[in-house]
C-alpha cells in the first residue's frame, strides 16, 4: 500500500479513537459515539462540531471502502496487497539515468560533432555580421 494511504489510515483511525486491532463492530460503535458527540442537535451553533462530525463521516465512508477492497479482492489469486506490483516480465528492464551523480559527464561522439558544427557556424556568422553587415 502507498504511503499516503498508511497515513490516511493512522489519520482517520485517530478521528474515530480507534485501537490498532480494531473490527467491523468496533468500528460501528466508535462511528455512532462520535456521531453522537460531534452531531449539530447535541451543538447548535457550533461551527467546529459541525465540521468535524463531516470528519467523522469521512473517516467512516474511508473505512467502509477499505473492508469492500478488502473482501472483493480476498478471493483472487493476487490479493490485495499485491495487486498493484509490478509483474515480472522476461524483457522488462528497468530505467536507468545515462549518467551518475559522481561521475563526470563524457560527451558522445555525436554531440561532439554537432557542437563543433553548432560553433563553426557561430562564428561565421558573427564574421559576416561584423564585414558583410
Amino acid at each position: 500500500m502507498s504511503d499516503n494511504f498508511n497515513k490516511d489510515y493512522a489519520y482517520y483511525q485517530g478521528v474515530l479513537v480507534l485501537p490498532k486491532d480494531f473490527d467491523e463492530a468496533l468500528l460501528k460503535k466508535a462511528y455512532r459515539r462520535e456521531a453522537m458527540k460531534w452531531h449539530p442537535d447535541k451543538n447548535p451553533g457550533d461551527a467546529y462540531a459541525e465540521e468535524r462530525l463531516k470528519l467523522v463521516n469521512e473517516a467512516y465512508e474511508f473505512f467502509r471502502e477499505v473492508k469492500n477492497f478488502k473482501s472483493q479482492n480476498q478471493n483472487s489469486t493476487k490479493g490485495y496487497k499485491n495487486q498493484y506490483k509490478q509483474e515480472d516480465k522476461s524483457d522488462f528492464t528497468p530505467w536507468t539515468p545515462k549518467n551518475d551523480k559522481n561521475k563526470a559527464y563524457i560527451p558522445t561522439s555525436g554531440e561532439i560533432e554537432f557542437f563543433k558544427w553548432f560553433v563553426m557556424g557561430f562564428f561565421v556568422y558573427i564574421f559576416y555580421k561584423i564585414y558583410a553587415g
